[in-house]
Parts: structure tokens; sequence; C-alpha cells
């Protein structure tokens, strides 16, 4: 049972496929969020976070997208001046599994990762998880080799 009351969170998701978007705030929908705010880039979702009235819980985004990737929204995000909570808990969904995309992330902050295709299970306990702790530290990854099976980071599709 999630510890958060999800109803009264709100949630952005940063993705460049309409069809992504949709089934993500499908997802997001049945775990019970109040508000699901969609982008489909980068620059957008900064726009939003700097404008926005209402204070997003959590974001999800995804790596690969045009015009600002996800790994410049990340960088912009955690040192911007002008959103009113640049260390909001980021969660990375991405088609990209790649070692190389999960350390690159963690480089700037994430507080999960999850591969494509997503299940609700799979998002509901990523976000639980990340509006609980801190962001994952590159120093403990770096002490543990990254698999699927045992690092939390990855582990969220089983």
């Amino acid at each position: 049972m999630a510890e958060h009351d999800y109803s009264r969170m709100a949630v952005l998701v940063v993705d460049d496929e309409p069809m992504m978007r949709q089934l993500i705030g499908r997802l997001l929908h049945d775990i019970g969020f109040g508000t699901i705010d969609a982008v489909e880039d980068g620059a957008e979702a900064m726009k939003r976070l700097e404008v926005s009235s209402s204070q997003y819980s959590v974001v999800l985004c995804d790596l690969e997208m045009p015009i600002i990737s996800g790994l410049e929204f990340l960088q912009m995000l955690r040192s911007s001046k002008t959103v009113s909570n640049p260390n909001v808990p980021v969660v990375v969904v991405t088609g990209y599994g790649e070692e190389k995309n999960v350390w690159d992330a963690v480089k700037y902050g994430i507080h999960g990762f999850l591969i494509k295709p997503i299940s609700r299970k799979a998002v509901e306990g990523r976000i639980e998880y990340a509006l609980s702790r801190p962001t994952i530290e590159l120093e403990a990854l770096k002490r543990k080799p990254v698999r699927h099976a045992e690092v939390p980071v990855m582990d969220f599709n089983a």
C-alpha cells in the first residue's frame, strides 16, 4: 500500500511520444494522482515548472527528446534559479537502459530509473521510492556493479 496520498499530488510527465504521454497519464490516473500534466520536451517542462501555480511532487521524464533532451532538462532543472523547487524528485522513463544512461542521469540527481515498457506496479513503486528517499548517489553505484536484478535503480519491470 502506498505511503503517500497521491490524490493531493501533481505530477509532470515529459515525453516526446504522444502515446507514451497518454499511457503514463492513464497509469498515473489509475494510481490516483490528483493532477497530471504532460509536455513533449524539456523546454516545455522548464516553462511549466517556472510558471506553474501547482507544485509538482514528482516529474517523470524521457531521456531521448527533441529540442532539449532529458539529460539537458535535468541539468537545467537542477541548476535553475527560477524554478521554485529545482530538487523535485525526477524519475527517468526511457527505452534506453544502457548503463551509461543510468550513470549520466544519476549525475544530475535522479530519484529513479524506469525502462520501457512500463507497468502500473513499476511506476507506482518507483514513484513511492522517489518520494521517500534522496537522489541516487553516484558513489553508491560505483561501489556496486549495476545489474538489473540487484540494483533498485533498475529493478522495476519485474
